[in-house]
């Protein structure tokens, strides 16, 4: 430790992790954790000064910097510090796991800290083969069927006409359709939001589980549909003037508690949808794609399904669905030969540079 730091004793260090662990996802990509340091009493300050470990494999650069791993700030003189932890995998081979050892020389007591330092590089990538575009179109298949819950509710959302309201024009039935339409669109990303979340998480284990779950949701409404209509029936109203009189007044309100929970439940058939989007994002980043390429095709391959399952199944020909289905087709055929040439671009470079990169090696 240098002269210039005051070794009084200071309480030991705290530290917000005991070690950092690295995994990228892209070859050259740069990963960034941050470490919090801290003690609690106030004097005397702190001082601090990080280091690496000499490695083997590692080259030694003159001004004693690290080849891979920046740390800022190295020096510090705080009781508390947030530190950032930079490795630089453009420096390191692909699919390799690399071990360092971060010290942290103080002024406390003990005055040394050691934090292990874990990357696992990506993968290089691969050429996509005629195995991945069969699975895209068994995948365009299946997806046709599967979201018919999600479909058969944004046919009957779009479709459902409001009642005539008791001393309302059709100007303001009008209005209220539009709001309902609103409200059945916000219902259902509210359930495709909270499907995605589990489909990144936990992956292919809640597709089949959640594709069911939709299904029940959609029989869920159909039921309420029908229990409202009975309800409404003239059929059923008791032709006492007092019941008929207390009828008229409430019958608004049954509608709007009945139909607000419709929309929900019929809502839940989009949850499927979500799951799968997600699962799909995973499966293409697992094939290759960067995380942004990921997301857009799983989103595309969903549309293109969705748009093509309401014309074939539902026969709603609507100019609109069909055009989005020929877009979305448009937008996968764009997509995967861009996503090829970027990746033998990168192929090319990595091995071009694979050389000059820094080994793992054992000490």
């Amino acid at each position: 430790m240098n002269q210039d730091l005051d070794f009084t004793q200071v309480p030991s260090v705290n530290f917000s992790r005991n070690s950092l662990e690295f995994q990228a996802k892209t070859l050259d990509e740069n990963l960034t954790q941050t470490l919090t340091i801290n003690h609690s009493v106030p004097k005397p300050i702190l001082q601090g000064k990080w280091s690496v470990i000499p490695h083997l494999s590692d080259p030694i650069i003159a001004d004693g910097e690290h080849p891979w791993i920046v740390i800022k700030p190295k020096k510090f003189q705080k009781n508390k510090v947030v530190c950032s932890v930079t490795v630089q995998t453009n420096q390191l081979k692909a699919n390799q796991v690399y071990e360092r050892q971060l010290i942290l020389n103080t002024n406390s007591n003990p005055q040394n800290y050691t934090i292990p330092l874990t990357v696992k590089t990506a993968l290089i990538p691969t050429i996509l083969g005629k195995k991945f575009y069969i699975l895209l179109g068994i995948t365009f298949l299946i997806l046709m069927v599967a979201l018919i819950p999600a479909y058969t509710y944004f046919e009957l959302a779009m479709t459902w006409q409001t009642p005539q309201f008791i001393r309302h024009p059709d100007s303001y039935r009008i209005l209220v359709d539009l709001l309902w339409k609103g409200f059945s669109l916000l219902t259902a990303i509210i359930w495709l939001y909270q499907g995605s979340k589990i489909g990144l998480s936990r992956g292919g284990l809640w597709v089949i589980p959640s594709v069911l779950l939709s299904c029940f949701m959609l029989i869920s409404m159909i039921q309420l549909i029908g229990r409202l209509s009975a309800m409404t029936s003239p059929a059923f109203i008791n032709p006492d003037p007092a019941f008929l009189l207390l009828f008229r007044y409430s019958l608004e309100f049954f509608r709007f508690s009945g139909r607000v929970l419709m929309y929900i439940l019929g809502g839940g058939s989009f949850f499927g949808v979500g799951v799968v989007w997600g699962w799909l994002t995973k499966r293409y980043q697992k094939a290759g794609f960067e995380q942004k390429e990921s997301k857009i095709l799983a989103f595309l391959i969903i549309l293109s399904s969705f748009s093509w399952g309401v014309v074939f199944f539902s026969k709603w020909l609507s100019p609109l669905i069909i055009l989005t289905g020929i877009l979305s087709v448009a937008g996968i055929a764009k997509l995967i030969p861009t996503s090829v040439k970027k990746r033998q671009k990168v192929i090319q470079a990595y091995l071009k540079s694979e050389t000059q990169r820094i080994p793992e090696s054992a000490i």
